[in-house]
């Protein structure tokens, strides 16, 4: 439980080291979980390691700093049409990977400008070359940027998520060169595309399935071909 380990939920407290830490200790004994398990806990970014799970309790809340140089940038080891991306939990080339539960991951979206460049903002949820993925669950808003980014990703499982968002480029759930996955019984409203395939790098998407979603966008429920090598 992170309230036992030294993880303030005051709102205030920049919790990234203490944090990491506990995913790394986890990471290191083969495995486990890491909850946030109360109250408000402010974070910059964490990186989620294989065999480790993030689970955020009902009314816990994960939530951004507001300043985009606690999230910096993470080069991708692939050719790829953005190079870099911020995010608030990021995972590269790592296995058995989650974050779950009934709790929230605020973006704090009007601390970044709408009009700064995509690349100045963060996202919520960004896995990169990572193989069983599960998202179940939560619910994410207000992301600056794509809320959840999966690249190059395979047996993804996204489900019963709620995502609530109202900015420029804050794109519900990006599906990005990757196989076998399977989206349910989520609920997707988004400024922007609510859900987007698309191929950032040259490998394809093979195998989504969506099924049983409510998607709400102002631009496009369910969208093909942007970013599409």
């Amino acid at each position: 439980l992170a309230s036992e380990n030294g993880v303030k939920a005051d709102g205030v407290s920049n919790n990234a080291l203490i944090l990491q830490g506990l995913i790394d200790r986890c990471a290191s004994e083969g495995g486990g979980t890491v909850v946030i398990d109360k109250g408000v806990v402010v974070s910059g970014a964490i990186t989620l390691k294989s065999y480790v799970t993030l689970e955020i309790a009902k009314d816990a809340v994960l939530q951004n700093t507001g300043d985009r140089e606690d999230y910096p940038y993470v080069p991708v080891d692939f050719l790829s049409y953005y190079p870099e991306r911020r995010a608030m939990i990021y995972a590269q080339n790592q296995k058995h990977v989650a974050v779950v539960g009934k709790g929230t991951i605020e973006g704090l979206a009007d601390k970044f400008k709408a009009r700064s460049s995509e690349s100045a903002r963060v996202s919520l949820i960004r896995f990169d070359g990572c193989e069983n993925v599960l998202i179940k669950d939560i619910t994410l808003q207000n992301a600056s940027m794509w809320t959840q980014h999966y690249y190059r990703c395979d047996k993804v499982n996204v489900s019963g998520i709620t995502v609530k968002n109202y900015m420029k480029n804050d794109d519900g759930l990006n599906i990005d060169g990757c196989h076998d996955v399977k989206i349910d019984n989520c609920d997707i409203t988004s400024h922007d595309d609510a859900i987007t395939l698309k191929t950032c790098s040259r490998r394809a998407n093979k195998n989504i399935l969506v099924t049983n979603c409510r998607l709400k966008s102002v631009k496009s429920a369910f969208k093909f071909g942007t970013e599409s090598h």
